[in-house]
């Protein structure tokens, strides 16, 4: 949601000036991976309780990921690869901070993080495959289907969930409930535009 609302300014304030002047050595799978590095890096740093840390390093994977989609429309070198490369490490940081916050605790996150895990599951699931059977109408290489929880919302839950360990059943929970009704949202939304379309096929073979 925040992302949908604040894309706009957001990479025109804070990515597009850094993607002029990022060096033409420099590949947007090769951000896609760095932005994947700092991800992983978060499951020594919070094993080691090294909170702050941990959340920089998410705030940078996450700034990053802004720079490889930006960088590889500016060049035009978008490809399928390169989206499903970016797609995949996406999950991996996401995966690798859920881990990252079973071992900063494990005896009583574990069931708490099988929740979050499941969950996701779920909603990239639903994610995935709305864009794959929608009409691609956007700029990216596959129809993005806007969500309650988006990427930011994502990384603001972690870093509460980092800061606050003491709130952490409470937020774990909030954070699988509003995952689970983006799913559910994004589903009926989709069930919604098929019934669209399908009455507009009907409509179009009765007047020919």
């Amino acid at each position: 949601m925040i992302d949908s609302c604040t894309q706009y300014y957001f990479k025109k304030i804070f990515v597009s000036p850094i993607v002029r002047i990022l060096p033409e050595k420099v590949t947007p799978n090769q951000l896609t991976l760095l932005a994947g590095c700092f991800g992983v890096l978060v499951i020594p740093l919070l094993y080691f309780r090294f909170s702050i840390i941990a959340c920089v390093a998410i705030i940078i994977s996450g700034y990053i990921d802004n720079l490889d989609g930006a960088l590889a429309a500016s060049r035009r070198q978008t490809t399928n690869t390169g989206a499903l490369f970016d797609v995949t490490v996406d999950r991996l940081v996401e995966f690798s901070v859920i881990l990252g916050l079973y071992l900063y605790n494990p005896d009583p996150r574990g069931f708490l993080c099988i929740l979050m895990l499941g969950s996701m599951l779920i909603c990239i699931t639903t994610f995935l495959g709305t864009g794959i059977f929608s009409i691609n109408d956007s700029e990216k290489s596959f129809k993005y289907n806007k969500g309650l929880i988006e990427r930011t919302e994502t990384f603001i839950l972690f870093i509460l969930l980092i800061l606050l360990p003491e709130y952490f059943v409470i937020l774990s929970l909030l954070y699988t409930v509003l995952i689970l009704l983006t799913a559910c949202l994004r589903i009926k939304s989709f069930i919604k535009e098929e019934k669209i379309k399908t009455s507009l096929h009907d409509n179009n073979e009765e007047i020919l």
